[in-house]
């Protein structure tokens, strides 16, 4: 996971690829200005949401829980406070015996170990999921950069494809969840196609 003022080189790539899709200039990230700005602001927010939406198999991590050395401040409902790690987006699915709470994962039972969805790094993704980040900042710097013929309907569209893909490609999509199912409520669903 990266600091939101500074982006690793791979990120750096990732997010040039998608100034490029847009038809703007590469960002020379040593200089300060708005397009700078705004991606190293809201990388890591928009990565989360894209990781966030499946339990992508390349995200996933199976670790033990460390105990948070302060005092249990929810004794009454949890036997037992976690440190959350680090990389830590989400659970892949509702587990009634955790809770989710800050820096905190709340348990019944001791020793905790989780499969959780991290934050994984550029180079642990598939080549789908990088070309659905691209669209993804695509989509959310169009009005900033955007100097092709291409409207926000069809970087939608390329979105929304971008995503069918990484989805059949990581296999995470059950078949009773369709990819429409887990569009950002904002974008509506218009725009997607149903048979994605």
């Amino acid at each position: 996971m990266t600091n939101a003022s500074e982006l690793t080189a791979d990120e750096r790539k990732v997010c040039n690829a998608a100034l490029i899709k847009l038809g703007a200039s590469a960002v020379e990230f040593s200089r300060e200005g708005i397009v700078r700005t705004l991606l190293t602001t809201h990388y890591t927010d928009w990565v989360c949401s894209e990781l966030s939406r499946f339990p992508w198999s390349f995200a996933m991590r199976r670790a033990e829980l460390t105990l948070a050395p302060d005092a249990n401040d929810r004794a009454d409902a949890f036997a037992y406070r976690y440190n959350r790690p680090q990389d830590f987006i989400r659970l892949p699915s509702e587990d009634s015996s955790l809770e989710v709470t800050g820096a905190y994962i709340y348990a019944h039972e001791q020793p905790k170990t989780i499969t959780y969805i991290r934050m994984a790094d550029v180079a642990d993704w598939i080549p789908s999921f990088r070309d659905l980040i691209g669209w993804r900042i695509a989509l959310e710097m169009y009005r900033v950069v955007a100097q092709t013929g291409l409207s926000r309907n069809d970087i939608q569209r390329d979105y929304a494809e971008a995503l069918s893909r990484a989805v059949r490609e990581d296999g995470v999509l059950r078949s009773s969840v369709s990819v429409a199912e887990t569009a950002p409520a904002r974008w509506g669903t218009s725009w997607l196609d149903p048979n994605l």
